[in-house]
């Protein structure tokens, strides 16, 4: 997580620019955030997990809709489910909305009663609203589809109490001047290096060198995201 100016300066010393006079700092920051989204967009490809964003909650009863607090540009999973594994009773310090009794002199705990429980959740399957025929359709859910940028739709419609887990990868704001990289130092290094190949050529483009370099940069990042393959375990033949 390198500080932008810092990346601008080194930006400036691979281009020959240390003196401000072909670009200025806003050109070159136009560049870095074209290199952040290529770069995301690239581990969003091949190893998710590292920029996932995940959100639980539960839908009451006839409700089929869930509020995320960000724009999500990719839903990597959902899961839900509203068969109960466990539950535990546990108190809480808070003061009971429907006590008005003293609390100076007043020997009676005040504290609320509630239930942790676990559900089963398991993956639902993403679908749209052209494939949704019955809407109003009530049971146990098995897809879900997106509505407006910010809301997730399950189908059917939960008849009763069901947990959600939605992991996303949500989009994030351009950065500033004054902002560090959300990468690691590892992969500041592509980001550099993406920003001065785009500030090079610009000048002499040449669609065909850009796309071979930054297919380059792809497969050095897929390098040290991508996972093993899975073990497999053979029976011999005696």
């Amino acid at each position: 997580m390198t500080p932008i100016k810092d990346i601008i300066k080194k930006i400036r010393i691979a281009i020959h620019d240390e003196d401000a006079i072909n670009y200025d700092e806003r050109d070159i920051l136009n560049v870095v955030n074209a290199a952040m989204r290529f770069i995301r967009r690239t581990i969003a490809e091949i190893q998710p997990e590292l920029i996932m964003t995940t959100s639980a909650g539960i839908l009451q009863a006839g409700n089929d809709t869930i509020k995320l607090q960000h724009i999500p540009i990719k839903i990597v999973e959902l899961t839900a489910g509203d068969k109960v594994i466990s539950s535990t009773e546990h108190f809480a310090g808070k003061k009971v909305r429907s006590n008005f009794d003293k609390v100076f002199g007043n020997a009676t705990r005040i504290y609320s009663r509630y239930d942790a429980k676990i559900f089963d959740e398991r993956p639902l399957e993403e679908t749209n609203f052209q494939h949704i025929r019955r809407k109003s359709a009530e049971g146990k859910p098995h897809w879900f589809y997106r509505e407006g940028l910010k809301n997730l739709k399950v189908y059917p419609k939960p008849k009763k109490e069901t947990a959600y887990t939605v992991r996303t990868i949500d989009d994030i704001e351009e950065l500033k001047l004054h902002d560090s990289t959300p990468f690691m130092s590892e992969f500041d290094d592509f980001l550099i290096e993406y920003a001065t190949i785009r500030l090079s050529i610009s000048n002499e483009y040449d669609m065909t060198q850009e796309q071979q370099i930054f297919a380059n940069i792809h497969a050095q990042i897929s390098q040290l995201l991508m996972p093993p393959p899975a073990g497999v375990m053979v029976s011999g033949y005696w």
